[in-house]
């Protein structure tokens, strides 16, 4: 436990002595360090190992955009990962990537020549339980911002649509919008939920324009909050969206606002056949 050769150098008993006791003493304090030392290296080795099963549980947004047939919107997703969850009613919600911008993707149609600047989100939509997805697990997906009412901002009045796919038991939709990234500077939203129209599942603050979920409500209703980069906010083009929006839901074109409103999610034949159109299922 000590030098020998300090041993054979000291002629003092006692001083050899205590030399001893003091080294033993170090090493039994330094004993109880090792082993934290490496119970915490154990612990942050799962932690790490948790964040890796956390980001590659699910296809990365670019992947996922591949899949579901957009190759160009794909590669505008390179290096994106953002990966935020949230569960309720059984599902869990992860939003794996957004983007903004013109032309990003190969599936544009004529609502984006009317409004070519698009918002793009990828998401992941599963059951907690472990069972695959299905149609008949009908969840919504709309983007919502702060300081807007959820009734009159949404999915359907920024002219939204989306595409969809199961795999590996997974759902993973892409939804689109007219570009949201003018309100870069406050907070935004993708809201997961059943029903239509979001106002039914959400509430805004009146003060300070925030946006939660109805504690009351019936049915699943998740909502992940996300930010952009807020450089790109233009208030400008924010006023002008929402006044265009207003304008389509004054009075006068509240009809038509109402049958938007109330299409359904899938592309299928019905009553409402024009505003349907712009929801696909992907199989």
């Amino acid at each position: 436990m000590y030098n020998k050769l300090f041993e054979k150098m000291t002629v003092d008993d006692g001083l050899k002595k205590r030399v001893e006791e003091r080294i033993d003493a170090e090493m039994k304090t330094k004993k109880p360090l090792i082993i934290k030392a490496a119970l915490l290296a154990a612990c942050m080795a799962l932690a790490l190992s948790a964040a890796a099963f956390a980001a590659y549980r699910y296809l990365s947004a670019e992947r996922a955009a591949r899949e579901l047939g957009d190759a160009k919107l794909a590669e505008s997703f390179e290096g994106e990962s953002m990966n935020i969850s949230a569960e309720d009613g059984g599902y869990r919600a992860t939003l794996l990537g957004v983007r903004s911008g013109s032309e990003l993707s190969e599936l544009a149609d004529s609502s984006d020549e009317l409004s070519p600047e698009r918002t793009y989100a990828v998401l992941a939509l599963e059951r907690t339980d472990g069972a695959e997805m299905t149609d008949a697990d009908s969840l919504m997906v709309s983007p919502l911002i702060s300081g807007l009412n959820p009734r009159d901002f949404n999915v359907f009045t920024l002219g939204g649509s989306s595409v969809r796919k199961v795999i590996d038991g997974v759902e993973y939709r892409i939804v689109d919008c007219d570009s949201i990234e003018c309100f870069a500077d406050r907070p935004l939203y993708m809201a997961v939920y059943e029903g239509m129209v979001p106002n039914s599942a959400y509430v805004m603050d009146g003060e300070s324009g925030l946006i939660s979920p109805k504690p009351d409500c019936e049915g699943t209703n998740m909502l992940i909050e996300f930010s952009l980069d807020p450089n790109k906010a233009d208030p400008d083009k924010a006023q002008a969206l929402i006044d265009r929006v207003n304008e389509e839901m004054s009075p006068q074109n509240e009809g038509d606002a109402l049958r938007a409103a109330l299409a359904p999610e899938e592309y299928s034949e019905s009553e409402n056949e024009a505003a349907a159109s712009r929801l696909i299922a992907v199989e």
